[in-house]
């Protein structure tokens, strides 16, 4: 029995070295493959794809600041680790549909407008008629701690993050049956506004009719006369080709409209820290040039709409502001919650 059991133990040995030691008498070692990368590695090679999508036509300032700016700076910043896709002209949809989809995450990045503001009444100060001197100081007041007044909640009900702001334009009207001189030219036309109450309020103030549909429809309307004129800025009436279907521009300076620039909140937070650092950069990079290329095309714009046989005026504004300002008081009395926002903005407004 003992000889049995030793035999045993002796087969048992001999097969283990052999497992061990390999037919080639050297010990085995477990492989390793050092062409494939670990997973850390491989999570740190791995492109992101980041579409931002806006309702802007490709030639317009946004789009050609993306392109030249935003879009080169994120991903040599990123050493090609983020892809940038640019989707202008509500090629993902109306505004309203790349800001849900930017909320889901199926979007990354959206440039928004003021959309927002029947859910955040606050952001509906930046619209208010007449509310900014000018184009620059809007600009800097709103990419400051009023701008992060402005958007707060956000992030936090919305599953987005107001990165910053930058500049849709200075707003006029534009027509296709007769020249704005006066106010009282503004009675009885058709007035394409966004579905926005201060907007409607605004037109209904300077003697409109007023007529509410998306940004996407506006030529059509336009075409086949459901309405007479709508509200933007000149380069945004060029660069959508509204002047084939208009006669006259007047330059009202009734709204300086601004974007939001925004970032899904889930996108952002899987982001390393040097990630968000380029995306950041590159924004605020993409802003302060996009304001440049905007001023530097708006008088340019005007001029080319004119030579397109467009009837530019520039009516006295005094009383389209005394017309307009009594929207504030009553948006402050629908809205008193703003008022302390609205304070403040303006009291920034004085010390510049």
């Amino acid at each position: 029995m003992n000889s049995g059991k030793s035999n045993i133990c002796l087969l048992l040995i001999l097969v283990i070295l052999i497992a061990f030691t390999g037919c080639d008498g050297r010990p085995s070692v477990p492989a390793v493959n050092i062409d494939s990368p670990s997973e850390t590695q491989a999570a740190s090679n791995k492109v992101i794809t980041l579409k931002i999508a806006n309702y802007y036509a490709e030639n317009h300032p946004q789009n050609i600041a993306l392109n030249d700016v935003f879009r080169p700076m994120i991903e040599s910043g990123s050493k090609g680790s983020i892809r940038v896709e640019i989707y202008p002209d509500n090629q993902l949809g109306a505004e309203k549909v790349f800001i849900e989809g930017t909320k889901r995450g199926t979007i990354e990045m959206c440039i928004m407008g003021m959309m927002l503001a029947e859910d955040y009444p606050r952001l509906k100060i930046v619209e208010f008629p007449y509310i900014f001197e000018d184009v620059d100081m809007g600009f800097t007041l709103l990419n400051g701690e009023i701008g992060s007044e402005l958007t707060e909640g956000i992030i936090e009900n919305e599953n987005i993050r107001p990165l910053a702001w930058n500049v849709n334009g200075i707003r006029a009207i534009s027509n296709s049956r007769k020249p704005i001189n006066s106010l009282d030219d503004c009675a009885g036309l058709k007035l394409r506004v966004p579905q926005v109450k201060h907007f409607i309020e605004m037109a209904k103030s300077l003697g409109f009719t007023v007529v509410t549909m998306p940004m996407s429809e506006i030529f059509t309307a336009l075409q086949q006369k459901v309405v007479d004129g709508q509200e933007n800025p000149p380069t945004t009436v060029l660069t959508s080709g509204w002047y084939e279907v208009q006669k006259y521009i007047a330059l009202t300076n009734h709204m300086i409209g601004y974007n939001i620039i925004a970032i899904n909140e889930g996108f952002y937070q899987e982001l390393s820290d040097e990630q968000k650092q380029i995306i950041e950069k590159a924004v605020e990079v993409f802003a302060q040039k996009e304001l440049e290329l905007y001023k530097a095309a708006a008088a340019k714009d005007v001029e080319i709409l004119k030579s397109k046989g467009i009837q530019i005026t520039t009516p006295d504004l005094h009383s389209f502001r005394e017309a307009a300002l009594p929207v504030h008081k009553a948006m402050l009395n629908d809205f008193p919650q703003i008022r302390s926002t609205y304070e403040k903005l303006i009291a920034e407004q004085k010390k510049f």
